[in-house]
């Protein structure tokens, strides 16, 4: 039902938005620690994360409070559920910074695809048992919030020294501020479109940019696979290295554009039939991928770091996607 989806995209964006304010610019400055064999400042980063994330959830419960009083249950349990896994989900998620760290690519990969598969699979089970929004997003939250103790309680054993950076929290306040910007810019589409149009307008829009999304998410798992990397260079050897790899991102993503561009008629006919009006909305908001010339950037600025760099390439992606969604 595209209300129902409508409403669960929204739901999810809305968590996407709030927890941006859990200050997850930690987890970078935590894989930047730890590829410099500052592993203490994992535990910082954890408590840090636990009790900001107990602020934004004491408002998110605030929210959920609003909504049941104004009879709107569905939004009201949704609020409530996030409320309650924000403390644990994002603290959790710190488990992949300790692998990207240690440079453990194939330990990553293999956690999201266990992670993805496992979420997936149970979601479909709850929509072919005629689950509705909440028990959805309650399986999802669950599924994930597990997930993430399971592997954080694993990998956590790889924490070999107690020593601690100098300016780790200063850097992780900065790589939050920045993460703000890209962050809004991520989400608000998807919220502003639910409370002025609908969940049905958003459930169409949301497969639109659906495929489009899954190839940036692709590409931004590189720039976490470059830091570790970059970390240990000189700030001068990264600098020179930059046109390079801007110059490579752009002879590979013109082509996926163009490609996808010609296919997606193809694939929304096979695949979403009853979505077939997203496709359009899909073919103009996959030139949104020149935002992903920002990843190189940003992995060179945030191995430095240079926080003012920083500030400017996270603007310039919303710049480029903002018109956009405006225009879909």
């Amino acid at each position: 039902d595209s209300n129902e989806y409508g409403t669960y995209r929204y739901l999810l964006s809305v968590y996407g938005l709030i927890a941006i304010f859990t200050l997850g610019g930690f987890n970078t400055a935590v894989t930047r620690s730890v590829a410099k064999g500052f592993d203490g400042d994992i535990y910082r980063a954890f408590r840090i994360q636990f009790f900001s994330s107990l602020v934004v959830s004491l408002g998110t419960l605030a929210v959920s409070a609003y909504y049941f009083w104004q009879g709107n249950s569905v939004l009201g349990a949704g609020f409530l559920i996030m409320a309650l896994a924000l403390p644990i989900m994002e603290p959790y998620d710190l488990y992949q910074s300790i692998l990207n760290g240690k440079r453990m690519f194939k330990v990553m990969a293999i956690t999201s695809v266990i992670s993805s598969i496992f979420t997936v699979a149970l979601i479909i089970m709850m929509v072919f048992l005629g689950g509705t929004v909440i028990p959805i997003l309650a399986t999802y939250f669950i599924v994930w919030i597990l997930l993430k103790w399971i592997f954080f309680s694993k990998f956590k054993k790889l924490i070999s020294n107690e020593k601690r950076s100098g300016n780790f929290s200063e850097i992780g306040i900065n790589f939050s501020l920045v993460n703000i910007i890209s962050g809004i810019s991520t989400y608000i589409d998807r919220i502003l479109l639910f409370q002025l149009v609908g969940a049905r307008e958003l459930a169409i829009y949301s497969f639109a940019a659906a495929p489009p999304e899954q190839i940036k998410g692709f590409f931004k798992n590189l720039s976490s696979l470059i830091l570790p990397k970059l970390s240990t260079r000189r700030e001068r050897e990264i600098i020179s290295g930059l046109p390079k790899k801007l110059m490579l991102m752009l002879t590979v993503i013109v082509p996926i554009m163009a490609l996808y561009i010609l296919v997606v008629p193809t694939l929304f006919d096979w695949f979403f039939p009853q979505y077939i009006e997203s496709i359009g909305y899909s073919q103009l908001y996959v030139i949104s991928l020149v935002g992903l010339l920002v990843i190189p950037i940003n992995a060179a600025m945030s191995s430095i770091p240079k926080t003012k760099s920083l500030v400017v390439a996270s603007i310039v992606a919303p710049i480029i996607s903002i018109p956009i969604t405006i225009i879909l």
